[in-house]
């Protein structure tokens, strides 16, 4: 499965390299205006999830928010579209047909809405669990235990936009159907995450010295989180067969 989604990969990248770059500007962008190292995909949670969970427990909420107030509407308004397209893109690559860009980018818009409600849903669950860490001021080690949620959690969510996408679903089904493969395939699927989250930490050894370097370390992350998106999508292929 693992040697699959690495031919998917290596044979469609040329065909992603354009939402590597559009996501790869967007960051640059973020960074150098924002000064902000937040990212618009949830996978980042595995990696980033001690930082949330400081921010929310530290009551420093409403400054993230401000602060990060301009990628919080993209994420919103925009990244729906561009996950929608990127994973119909993906569901092509995966069923071995021929991409048109055109084609696709109009068909996407028919899963904005769905794909925003599921990112809602995702988004209120993993920040739900994550408001749980206020009883860590009063149970210092319950703050252990939410962490291990989370991680859980947001691990058997990986395939829930891929299912969607996969199999033209609600969005209610998708985040069902999704977690219930999330959860068959949950040791596969970490090993994944363990895998990048190593990679992202060594990364983020190397200091940000200038825009190049932290284009490059940022280039090397997006291919990589690629690589989920793809495997998520073969499991879904996997399981309709």
């Amino acid at each position: 499965m693992y040697k699959e989604a690495w031919e998917k990969y290596r044979k469609g990248f040329k065909i992603l390299l354009p939402f590597i770059l559009v996501k790869l500007i967007f960051e640059i962008s973020s960074f150098k205006f924002t000064n902000s190292n937040v990212t618009l995909d949830k996978y980042d949670m595995i990696t980033e999830g001690e930082t949330l969970l400081r921010n929310i427990s530290g009551a420093n909420v409403k400054t993230a928010v401000i602060s990060n107030l301009f990628l919080i509407i993209i994420s919103i308004l925009v990244m729906p579209l561009v996950y929608s397209f990127l994973y119909l893109v993906i569901k092509i690559i995966v069923r071995d047909e021929e991409v048109n860009y055109k084609e696709t980018f109009i068909d996407s818009f028919s899963f904005y809405l769905r794909y925003l409600i599921l990112t809602i849903i995702i988004g209120a669950l993993i920040i739900g669990i994550s408001l749980l860490s206020i009883f860590g001021i009063m149970i210092p080690f319950f703050i252990i235990a939410v962490m291990i949620l989370l991680a859980y959690v947001v691990v058997t969510v990986i395939p829930c936009e891929a299912y969607l996408i996969y199999h033209d679903v609600t969005a209610e089904e998708a985040f069902s159907e999704g977690r219930k493969i999330g959860k068959k395939y949950f040791w596969k699927l970490a090993i994944i995450g363990v895998i990048t989250s190593l990679i992202a930490s060594v990364l983020k050894v190397i200091p940000d010295t200038n825009i190049i370097v932290y284009a490059v370390k940022s280039f090397i992350t997006i291919s990589i989180g690629l690589y989920m998106h793809i495997f998520a999508m073969i499991l879904c292929k996997q399981e309709e067969s």
